[in-house]
């Protein structure tokens, strides 16, 4: 019996662990790799005022032939902020951050669970060019921050047009909308959409257009609580997340 427990010990772990490898070496995986548009509508006194940006999501993940619960992998959203040109009344920029993953979910996956997953992915997977959907405000922090710099020449005047609240039961609302306070009366966020394109991603001078991110800004920074929303930088105006 010591006899066959050694073998078992001295080769039948290894041929497990090899035939596991060999049995996962079937695994099937789907790699997600779209591009989609972002457009931001803003109703002005002159009209409907309209910016927009093609940004990617891709992901990849794997499943094995054995019935094992599935983990999800992060995506990753490259691109630039959405550029909203009011004239006069100042500039409107709609953020890229680590949410904007999920804004792609809230749309084309409706939020369910598992949107990372094998299975997940393959649902939209072959979303096809002009599928267009609208973020849902009242699902912040599915959302984009939306910011303007008071002084384009102090990276500290950033402030947000919008000021989202949580409920207690978890839901958010709009605590504070500044868009009259900071671009004139009859200003107003119409709506936020998402449609998958073939075109590519966006690639402008977007940061040629923003204040210095200097030393004095990241000291001004250091002062802010974790999670303020003003916590931005470069990144967040063209990167990836």
């Amino acid at each position: 019996m010591k006899r066959i427990g050694l073998f078992l010990g001295v080769f039948g772990i290894p041929i497990l662990i090899m035939g596991l490898i060999g049995y996962y070496s079937y695994a099937q995986c789907i790699t997600l790799d779209k591009n989609f548009r972002v457009t931001v509508m803003v109703d002005t006194p002159e009209g409907v005022k309209t910016g927009s940006a093609i940004r990617n999501i891709s992901n990849k993940s794997c499943k094995g032939r054995l019935k094992w619960p599935q983990s999800g992998n992060p995506a990753d959203v490259t691109g630039e902020a959405v550029v909203i040109d009011l004239g006069d009344r100042g500039t409107l920029f709609a953020l890229i951050s680590h949410e904007s993953d999920s804004e792609f979910y809230q749309v084309f996956a409706n939020n369910a669970s598992g949107v990372t997953t094998y299975d997940g992915i393959k649902k939209y997977y072959d979303l096809p060019a002009g599928k267009k959907g609208v973020l849902d405000p009242e699902r912040y922090p599915s959302y984009p921050r939306l910011v303007t710099f008071t002084d384009m020449d102090n990276p500290k005047s950033v402030t947000l047009a919008q000021v989202w609240g949580r409920q207690a039961d978890g839901h958010f609302y709009l605590k504070d909308d500044r868009m009259e306070e900071l671009f004139g009366e009859g200003v107003h966020l119409k709506a936020i959409t998402l449609e998958i394109t073939d075109e590519p991603v966006t690639n402008t001078n977007i940061l040629d257009m923003l204040p210095d991110f200097n030393d004095e800004y990241w000291r001004w920074v250091k002062t802010l609580k974790y999670g303020d929303p003003k916590l931005i930088s470069k990144v967040n105006f063209k990167g990836k997340f």
